[in-house]
């Protein structure tokens, strides 16, 4: 059985249905077939050109990272990168390192950061007919927001749609921190401080209105 249809020695190899481009020996992974680029001094690259002034590179140097770049000439990252499925682009970084994501046929582009969980996160931009731009934090889970300097959790949105400030679950009037609640109520818990503090700058005036079904009934 013939195995190596063609075999220039240190450029190309052909076994089976592999290529090899700089190595003898092209390997095959999970039965696919496999163009193997065998690494030189620096690393290992794929350029297509599409043009005499056009390159595209999938590159792998030496410290084992991963770059796809689209050129002009020498200068690279001096076009857009496109990434197209089913006919259409759905994404693309031009040569600013702008990351744009384009709508599907219902006017919505998805952003999923996919933990493998059936709740995943996703950063949704949609527009039609006005601009909406949701962050959607899956089917149950709270809407968490970190500050890693400090470490820990600083904000979240329940699954009720309540705005907590420094506590992780509410509304709870006796838990220190602050309760934006969906239904229209605002807490403010502290302990050994004021809970409230309002001011006014400048000039003497009102600071607080009161009013019964939108109309003013009592000031401070």
């Amino acid at each position: 059985k013939q195995t190596d249809l063609i075999n220039i020695p240190d450029a190309i190899t052909v076994s089976g249905s592999n290529v090899g481009i700089g190595t003898g020996s092209p390997a095959n992974y999970s039965n696919y077939t496999t163009l193997n680029l065998g690494q030189g001094g620096t690393g290992s690259i794929l350029q297509l050109d599409g043009s005499t002034s056009g390159h595209y590179h999938l590159v792998q140097n030496n410290n084992g990272g991963m770059i796809i770049s689209a050129d002009q000439g020498n200068a690279v990252g001096s076009t857009t990168i496109n990434f197209l499925t089913d006919g259409s682009e759905r994404m693309r970084i031009d040569s600013s390192g702008n990351l744009t994501l384009n709508p599907n046929s219902s006017g919505v582009a998805y952003l999923t950061l996919n933990t493998g969980a059936t709740d995943d996160g996703h950063l949704v931009l949609q527009r039609n007919g006005s601009n909406k731009y949701q962050i959607t934090s899956g089917t149950t889970n709270a809407l968490q927001f970190y500050n890693y300097t400090a470490g820990g959790e600083s904000m979240r949105i329940d699954s009720s749609g309540n705005l907590l400030v420094g506590k992780t679950s509410g509304p709870n009037y006796n838990a220190v921190g602050i309760d934006l609640a969906s239904t229209g109520n605002i807490q403010a818990t502290r302990s050994g401080g004021e809970a409230l503090v309002l001011n006014r700058q400048t000039n003497d005036g009102d600071i607080v209105h009161f009013r019964k079904d939108g109309t003013l009934v009592g000031s401070i």
